[in-house]
């Protein structure tokens, strides 16, 4: 139909080959009429410019109309009469929740994409995603949607649902593309574009192999392009995700329908947790909660802390715009247990965004820190220094209570482990195979292990049994052991008391840290292929070799985190002596410091479990559980979806199980089983996301049509979101304008002519 803009040069042609040619007759008379006549000639042929020019525009608006659906095909739309595959994208983070009126942006959204289905052709397929992280296709292969139901969801969009019969509402619940539209929940996560742009590329790619009857792809995001998914400078792999989102703009019709607004305010609890690492009845716990003011405003707000359900404290606070500021809270706990902690946010009637207004934590609060010593000196009398260093009281009482139990050197493999926090090696000489692997299945479970060296301990066997020596072993040593130091004077250097076991004696000289006498210790030194070396806490000042040195080991699988392994290269009895001088290799044991820093190594070791208990939106809900209750039922109690039931299968290396859907904010309890009490998650949203801040639409390519979402105040949904392409109307319009006005000019000039 293009060729026929040729026909654009017809006028000209006809105007050129009507032309009369003259034969020149001098005339008298003539010179007066030729002067009249070039007064006149300007005008005339100004007239016939116009003319001229209105013809020709006239055939080239008939041809385009008539070409018009090729040319929008070109454009990324199809022929006329062949049906759409639409693809729309949803926004998933949980800023979709924020509340401009009484309805939320994501429920705009799905109301939008309704109208979307509603104002489409008849014959046009439907494919949605739900833009999370990860991104989800939700409907993949093009779905269909009826004349009658496109009908009824127009109606529902002129009338506010108040018209439709009780027959029409159930043909709309029975189309399956609209339920699966009214079911969509909105995640409280954040949102991928990237992997948003890779679900529609592969729903693009199945659409043209398997159903080919489908002219071209339409793909729509509804969003509010928050800066956390859209600004390339913010996301992570931004530059390829710019990459991609241009080249399907490229190959597609790509609209990002906005249903944003400018400066929108909210407050959020970005954070809530305790700085201390062990939580027992006998002392109360620090609870510190931060409230941050994402917008431009001041805001007067009340934070309110409850606990197990029940409202126990408040605070109000004033917040300058973009300001942080930490509210402390103090809680004792009656009962041990796993205990629910929620720090809400209220009182300010500007903040929309609800989610973002809660933080909870999980805490396991104990009656005591359960600890073994593993005597490896014989008698019980030489364990009595650890004894009174750990329990110094023996009744309790201790703002930290420690329940001891004491095993002779060899008695590992009789008790069940995963019943202390704790266990404290008492120069124990070696270990079996058997032992080294129960230990380092304790530990990579969480377990907390502190070595005291001495006399007995026989390094080969350590750095062969605990250092990772046999083959599918772990290596649990921070440090390998070499041999025991030379007789000598040595004290002790706290290494500018930076670490936290050591901390507590800087400006306490007199405590006797300093006044330790030393005669022998064990040398430890870096591992040869060790990723890091971990800094001591503690070193011999003589010879700079570490004192006492820790690190977390890690877990079973890659990425987990298991306990802390502790290295003491000194006995903490009098037990071990030098064969020559007859001399105990330290007096450390009856000094004053003695005490503060066992007691700091138990608090360094044991593993307070926050860290698995309090996870992201997102993250899985992953714990263990003893051999005996394997191949049982786990409930889960998720605060969306309900109760759930998970099996725990028996495994060699522990019963481990996992819960991954963890899609919404609050606490979750695992119950297995009997009168156990359950134990309680807390998942919380990631915070990044309460940055309301929007991307300027002018930063997207210009190959993406923006369109605002709505029209007016009243806000109601833009018209033209989802219409058919339909410029060459227009250009029929303007061909039957240019006919009249070629009517109207040509009888005007002829007219003055006459």
């Amino acid at each position: 139909m293009l060729w026929w803009l040729a026909a654009a040069a017809a006028p000209l042609l006809i105007h050129l080959l009507s032309r009369r040619r003259y034969r020149e007759v001098p005339w008298a008379a003539a010179e007066y009429l030729l002067a009249a006549m070039q007064q006149s000639s300007r005008r005339l042929r100004a007239e016939q410019w116009l003319l001229l020019a209105i013809r020709t525009a006239t055939i080239v608006c008939i041809v385009i109309a008539v070409a018009g659906p090729y040319l929008e095909r070109l454009g990324g739309a199809t022929a006329a009469g062949q049906p759409l595959h639409k693809i729309l994208v949803i926004d998933g983070s949980f800023s979709m929740a924020y509340k401009p009126g009484d309805a939320s942006r994501f429920e705009q959204a799905k109301q939008l994409a309704r109208d979307i289905v509603a104002r489409s052709s008849q014959g046009d397929g439907f494919s949605l995603v739900l833009m999370t992280a990860p991104a989800r296709t939700i409907v993949g292969s093009p779905a269909l949607v009826s004349d009658e139901t496109r009908t009824m969801l127009d109606r529902l969009k002129r009338t506010s649902g108040q018209n439709l019969s009780p027959e029409e509402d159930l043909k709309l619940a029975d189309d399956d593309f609209l339920r699966e539209i009214h079911d969509l929940k909105l995640p409280h996560g954040g949102g991928d574009l990237a992997g948003a742009l890779d679900r529609v590329n592969e729903i693009i790619a199945a659409g043209h192999k398997e159903y080919p009857r489908f002219g071209a792809a339409e793909v729509y995001f509804i969003t509010d392009l928050g800066r956390t998914s859209w600004d390339s400078s913010k996301v992570a792999g931004g530059r390829a995700m710019s990459k991609q989102l241009l080249k399907l703009a490229g190959s597609t019709r790509l609209t990002v329908v906005d249903v944003g607004q400018e400066h929108s305010e909210n407050l959020a609890v970005v954070g809530l947790g305790s700085p201390q690492r062990i939580f027992t009845t006998k002392a109360p716990v620090e609870l510190a909660t931060q409230v941050r003011n994402f917008g431009d405003q001041a805001h007067h707000a009340r934070v309110e802390l409850s606990v197990d359900g029940q409202r126990a404290q408040e605070r109000t606070i004033d917040l300058e715009p973009q300001a942080r500021q930490t509210v402390t809270f103090t809680h004792q706990f009656d009962a041990p247990g796993d205990h629910a902690i929620e720090a809400t946010l209220s009182g300010d009637a500007s903040d929309s965004l609800e989610i973002d207004n809660h933080r909870w934590l999980s805490l396991s609060v104990k009656q005591a820190l359960e600890t073994l010593i593993v005597n490896g000196e014989g008698s019980r009398e030489h364990a009595r220094y650890l004894l009174n260093a750990l329990d110094p009281y023996r009744d309790g009482s201790a703002s930290l209570p420690v329940h001891v139990e004491q095993i002779a050197d060899g008695g590992l493999l009789e008790v069940e482990l995963r019943r202390f926090d704790c266990i404290i090696l008492s120069n124990v000489g070696q270990f079996t195979p058997a032992e080294g692997r129960l230990l380092a299945d304790y530990v990579q479970s969480g377990g907390g292990l502190v070595a005291f060296l001495g006399d007995r301990v026989d390094p080969q066997n350590y750095n062969l049994e605990l250092g990772g020596g046999r083959e599918k072993t772990p290596r649990l040593l921070p440090a390998q052991l070499d041999r025991p130091a030379d007789l000598g004077h040595y004290s002790f250097d706290p290494l500018g008391y930076k670490d936290l076991m050591v901390h507590e004696f800087q400006g306490n000289e007199r405590a006797g840290l300093l006044t330790t006498g030393v005669s022998r210790y064990f040398r430890l030194k870096a591992w040869k292929n060790a990723k890091q070396t971990p800094p001591p806490a503690l070193a011999i000042r003589e010879t700079g070799d570490p004192a006492i040195v820790g690190q977390q080991a890690e877990g079973k699988r890659p990425g987990e985190v298991g306990g802390r392994v502790i290295l003491v290269a000194l006995p903490a009895s009098f037990a071990a002596i030098d064969p020559i001088s007859k001399e105990p290799w330290s007096n450390w044991p009856i000094k004053n410091s003695f005490p503060p820093v066992v007691q700091n190594l138990l608090i360094a070791a044991v593993n307070s479990s926050i860290a698995e208990r309090n996870v992201l939106v997102g993250k899985p809900l992953e714990s263990a559980l003893p051999k005996a209750q394997a191949s049982n039922m786990l409930t889960v109690d998720d605060p969306g979806r309900g109760k759930q039931q998970i099996r725990v299968a028996a495994r060699e290396d522990g019963n481990r199980w996992s819960y991954p859907s963890t899609w919404l904010s609050g606490i979750y309890r695992a119950q297995f089983g009997g009168d156990q009490q359950p134990q309680l998650f807390a998942v919380n949203v990631d915070t990044a996301e309460s940055d309301l801040a929007k991307l300027d639409p002018r930063e997207l390519p210009e190959q993406i049509s923006v369109v605002p979402a709505w029209s007016d105040l009243d806000q109601r949904p833009a018209a033209s979101i989802g219409a058919r392409a339909g410029e060459h109307r227009w250009y029929l319009c303007a061909a039957l304008v240019l006919l009249l006005t070629e009517t109207v000019v040509t009888w005007w000039f002829g007219y003055r002519a006459s």
